[in-house]
Parts: structure tokens; C-alpha cells; sequence
């Protein structure tokens, strides 16, 4: 099934589209802001993506990304996020798994460090002006 993403367009709009394996193939929907695109997606049922360097996010992940850039550790993740340690840890290892997060794990959860990767960073900044419109 053929997933649905939200992209930035050159003129800073927001263009509707299609993730192939060719490429995007975008929509004729543009939308100004990020509320109008999250409200759109809402009531279309979609679940809202994010499309950068050639990677999909989900918009949740993005946000705990966000949340957590500054982490070193569960402790810190779990401060940032507002989320419990036991919450936190599958999107940890989604995230490390989708190559936006190393984590040097140990037995102890507890010891586990957080370090976000140059993609991680590069998808916060690129994504940064229209989070901060949402």
C-alpha cells in the first residue's frame, strides 16, 4: 500500500503526495501551514509522515526525536519526552532500527545511551520551520 506524505515545497508550501519507489508523486493539494495539513490528515484518516533525504518518519517520531535531541540517556529521554521508561524503549529501538538513533545498549535499561544520528539531526533541522508552524 502506497503510504502518504506531507512535503516541503521550495515556495515553503505544504504539497500532498505518494511515496513510490520512483520518487514522490505529489497531489495538487497544497497547504499553508502545518495545522491545516494535520487537520487535513485527520479527517482523510491518514496517518501523517514526514518525507526528508529520502526517508519517511512518522509525525510521532518526529516529535519524540525533537523531544529528546538533547538525551544522552533513558533518564534524560524519559525527562524530555514526558514518557514512561518503558514507553520510550520500542520507539527507541525503532528509531535506532530506521537509522536515526544510536544506542549503546547494556543489560540495565537503565545504562543505555542515546546518540542521534547525522540523519536524525538533518531530518530535525530540515523539518524544524514547519514543526515550528504547526
Amino acid at each position: 500500500m502506497a503510504k502518504e506524505v506531507l512535503c516541503v515545497t521550495a515556495s515553503g508550501l505544504l504539497q500532498l503526495g505518494t511515496e513510490t519507489p520512483f520518487g514522490i508523486q505529489t497531489s495538487i493539494e497544497n497547504l499553508a501551514s502545518f495545522d491545516d495539513a494535520k487537520n487535513w490528515a485527520k479527517r482523510n484518516g491518514i496517518s501523517l509522515r514526514y518525507y526528508t533525504a529520502g526517508h519517511t518518519i512518522r509525525a510521532e517520531d518526529f516529535q519524540f526525536l525533537a523531544a529528546i535531541r538533547l538525551s544522552s540517556s533513558i533518564d534524560d529521554a524519559v525527562t524530555a519526552s514526558g514518557r514512561s521508561p518503558s514507553g520510550i524503549v520500542s520507539t527507541l529501538l525503532r528509531l535506532s532500527t530506521l537509522g536515526y538513533l544510536h544506542l549503546s545498549r547494556s543489560k540495565r535499561r537503565k545504562d543505555w545511551t542515546i546518540a542521534l544520528t547525522d540523519l536524525a539531526q538533518s531530518t530535525l533541522t530540515s523539518l524544524a520551520g514547519v514543526e515550528a508552524n504547526a
